[in-house]
């Protein structure tokens, strides 16, 4: 029993850290794409690069990672 709720706790988090930043990406760039109507057809595309590029980054760090976005956060 513990078995299997190790491994239904397990899976829940790991389902929770990749929708999050998925929903959380796809629902800026749709934003995004209401000011720019011509990008509807490139919405899904633009996230799946966003996530890929940012999923990527995550081998750098979090503290290098964060020097970097701290500025862009600013503007």
């Amino acid at each position: 029993m513990i078995i299997v709720l190790s491994l239904l706790a397990g899976s829940l988090l790991l389902g929770d850290g990749a929708l999050t930043p998925a929903v959380a990406v796809l629902s800026a760039v749709e934003g995004v794409a209401v000011e720019a109507p011509k990008l509807h057809n490139w919405i899904v595309p633009i996230t799946v690069v966003i996530l890929v590029l940012l999923f990527l980054a995550q081998r750098w760090g979090t503290s290098k990672i964060g020097v970097m976005f701290g500025p862009i956060m600013c503007l």
